[in-house]
């Protein structure tokens, strides 16, 4: 999930990648490399923002649509900014790597792991300029779950424990004396609302299609590196669903 803390107003655009310029920059390179249509994208985190923003550029490009834990228009209402100034600063001597053991859990080799920070530290800069806030308000006005966007398309969800990563961060962020006590209070009421309305916010993108598919992950929003097996087999489901749904309509396999 971004954690981006801006409450990006319209007037500051210009000034930050909206998920439109995203989307539209996937179209571009699919073109590019000679990948034609249809497509099935499959988003984690503030993907999921760029997925349904092509959603409703391009909908006769998709076939279906995997959303794995993702940022969604109401998320951020319910959460901004996400995680707040308070949550950063109890938490900011926290190391959620070292404290959830995601390096050994990985299963990766060590070239693998030293690959996967070199990747996320090139793109930090751009991840830095995305419009979060702004963007998922310019999809909250394209009303797609109302109109259930994707009709029978193939969909997945997928939730994770994500809010339980969050306490275990401000637990030891707590024990460490971060924050004032004015951070802690609001940090933990933060928490509280993530826990009650996460998941629940989440599960609504079910809504975009009649044929959707819900699948929890019983560990962090890190799961497609934890679990790599079990978000390849949920994402393969979805793949079976598609080509069933191309066999009926007697498409192409």
């Amino acid at each position: 999930m971004s954690s981006c803390p801006c409450t990006l107003c319209d007037d500051d655009r210009d000034r930050k990648i909206t998920a439109e310029d995203s989307a539209h920059e996937l179209r571009h390179l699919m073109s590019a490399i000679d990948v034609r249509p249809p497509y099935i994208l499959v988003a984690h985190s503030y993907g999921g923002i760029i997925a349904r923003t092509y959603l409703g550029l391009y909908p006769d490009d998709l076939a279906g649509m995997a959303l794995l834990d993702t940022n969604t228009e109401l998320l951020q209402q319910c959460l901004s900014p996400m995680p707040p100034v308070s949550f950063q600063n109890v938490t900011k001597d926290v190391d959620l790597e070292t404290l959830t053991h995601l390096r050994e859990e990985s299963g990766m080799t060590d070239q693998e792991w030293e690959d996967a920070i070199a990747a996320i530290q090139r793109t930090m800069p751009a991840s830095a300029d995305e419009a979060t806030h702004f963007s998922g308000r310019q999809l909250a006005r394209r009303m797609q779950i109302d109109r259930r966007a994707m009709g029978v398309k193939p969909l997945l969800v997928a939730t994770s424990e994500m809010p339980r990563d969050w306490r275990r961060m401000l637990t030891e962020g707590m024990r460490l004396g971060g924050g004032s006590v004015q951070d802690r209070d609001d940090a933990v009421k933060w928490v509280e609302s993530a826990e009650l309305f996460c998941k629940q916010v989440q599960k609504v993108q079910l809504g975009l299609s009649s044929n959707s598919k819900y699948v929890h992950f019983d560990v962090g929003h890190d799961f497609p590196i934890r679990r790599p097996d079990e978000t390849a087999e949920a994402v393969g489901e979805l793949l079976d669903m598609v080509a069933r749904q191309r066999v009926d309509r007697g498409e192409n396999k």
